[in-house]
């Protein structure tokens, strides 16, 4: 017969059971996701130093060449292989009206003579250590990991140029893709030229911080940059309006499609309503005291509800990202990178200036107040991974 252990010996082994179960716990919610931050960085790095490499190469051909070919206008040339030429097999993000992709073939991908995923000749440089062009680590376009290289001009005289790679990791997300005064805040740029990569992506306008905006103002509306707002606007009174440069026509949009982003807070106080006229019209409605969220839109029909919080979704003061992603006949609402919702809509639709965001007179007994930061508006509809990533990188003007 066995001899039965002693109760000290049981108690001794529970203790260690339980102290290792607590470790394992421990290691899946901290030890992991601190083990996959680590790896993220460490890729992150290596395409920062990448393209760093590849814009100091850049550097010496505009200084001693003005005939050497850097691409087409309006071209955005990649760093992942196709046999199709247009990228039209590799399912990409869409671009601005008027731009488009270029891809070469894996056995020509990382040329250096021009022939490579950069149309540049990088063997005239005297002295130069470039034996093959970089690609990214990952290099696959559903994740958008991949290199870019966009330039405004045919030869190096007065040429701009743009190299992007998007960052995976939270803290190159937050640190390294404000070159461009964080237009695009999912991608670190390096070139002569940050902003030039805004054009491409179809970004139409935006308020970032007072000194990162190309809105205009009508009926003044406050600019808050106290401790409890940071780069924010403060929007109230008489329909204040935040109107989009150009006063920006939806209408001359290919089918409607784009993606507008912003972030508000509850205030329990106040309602927080924005509506978006013009050829598409948006209502968005937070209720102060429930914290719910409404979204209305309006096409030939009249106005409909398109989406009514089941619960309250807002804590008080809690500041939340929203995206309203319209790809043609179809509108999807987002918080914080999730999707809430997708509805099918008519693609008629009716009455209102374009071109503008303003805060309506209240209607109710309370005032109307808008606190508003990080405001996009891209002329085209951003896919999900892009909401996705676009969530994380808003995160630089979190409170």
């Amino acid at each position: 017969m066995l001899p039965i252990p002693k109760k000290d010996t049981v108690l001794k082994t529970l203790i260690a059971l339980g102290v290792i179960g607590i470790g394992i716990s421990l290691f899946i919610q901290y030890g992991q996701p601190y083990l996959k931050e680590r790896a993220l960085e460490k890729l992150d790095k290596q395409r920062i130093s990448d393209l760093d490499t590849l814009n100091t190469e850049i550097k010496s051909i505009l200084a001693t060449s003005s005939t050497t070919k850097l691409g087409e206008n309006n071209t955005v040339y990649i760093s992942v292989p196709s046999n199709d030429s247009t990228c039209k097999d590799l399912d990409l993000p869409s671009l601005a009206e008027g731009w488009k992709y270029h891809c070469v073939t894996a056995t020509k991908l990382q040329n250096a003579d021009g022939k490579g995923w950069i149309p540049v000749n990088f063997k005239k440089i005297k002295n130069s250590g470039l034996i093959q062009l970089s690609i990214d680590p990952i290099n696959n376009q559903t994740t958008l990991n991949y290199y870019a290289f966009v330039t405004n001009a045919a030869t190096t005289t007065n040429a701009l140029y743009t190299l992007t790679a998007t960052m995976d990791s939270r803290r190159y997300l937050l640190s390294n893709t404000h070159s461009d005064n964080i237009l695009d805040s999912i991608r670190y740029e390096t070139g002569n030229d940050a902003n030039l990569w805004a054009s491409a992506d179809s970004l139409m306008t935006y308020w970032l911080s007072q000194s990162k905006s190309n809105l205009m103002f009508i009926n003044n509306p406050k600019l808050n940059v106290s401790s409890s707002c940071f780069n924010c606007l403060i929007l109230s009174g008489q329909k204040n309006i935040l109107q989009w440069q150009n006063n920006y026509d939806f209408s001359q949009n290919r089918a409607g499609s784009y993606t507008f982003s912003f972030k508000i807070p509850r205030i329990p106080e106040y309602n927080s309503t924005l509506l978006n006229p013009g050829t598409s019209r948006f209502d968005v409605n937070l209720e102060g005291k429930t914290g719910a969220l409404f979204v209305w839109y309006e096409d030939k029909d009249g106005s409909k509800l398109i989406y009514k919080s089941a619960a309250t979704i807002y804590a008080n003061n809690e500041w939340h990202q929203i995206i309203l992603n319209k790809d043609e006949n179809k509108i999807s609402i987002y918080i914080d990178g999730q999707k809430l919702s997708s509805t099918e809509i008519t693609s008629t639709t009716k009455g209102g200036s374009p071109g503008e965001t303003s805060i309506p007179n209240s209607e109710d007994d309370l005032t109307e107040y808008v606190m508003i930061k990080d405001y996009r508006l891209f002329g085209r509809s951003l896919t999900g991974f892009e909401i996705l990533k676009l969530e994380t990188g808003a995160d630089f003007f979190k409170q």
